[in-house]
């Protein structure tokens, strides 16, 4: 596997990788985790990085159904955590 270019990129996704799922209830899923490593790339100055499918593949990240109560978070919850958090 070749060394990334995004050191800086990926350990910030990291950190904030594991303090959202710190938190019960909380769904990620691409999409989202391509947004705030983007929002990273632009504060590293990295124009550079695209967070396309392809980096998220490369990254063995692995999304799952949740089901029963796990998955029964009120949306309206998520939005206000998500706005804490990206920011």
């Amino acid at each position: 596997m070749r060394g990334s270019n995004y050191v800086k990129i990926e350990e910030a996704l990291d950190h904030w990788f594991k303090s959202v799922l710190a938190y019960k209830n909380i769904t990620l899923n691409g999409p989202l985790i391509q947004a705030q490593a983007t929002k990273y790339a632009t504060l590293l100055n990295q124009t550079d990085f695209k967070a396309s499918n392809g980096w998220l593949n490369r990254h063995n990240i692995i999304f799952k159904t949740i089901v029963g109560e796990a998955g029964l978070v009120d949306p309206t919850t998520i939005e206000n955590w998500l706005k804490f958090f990206i920011h």
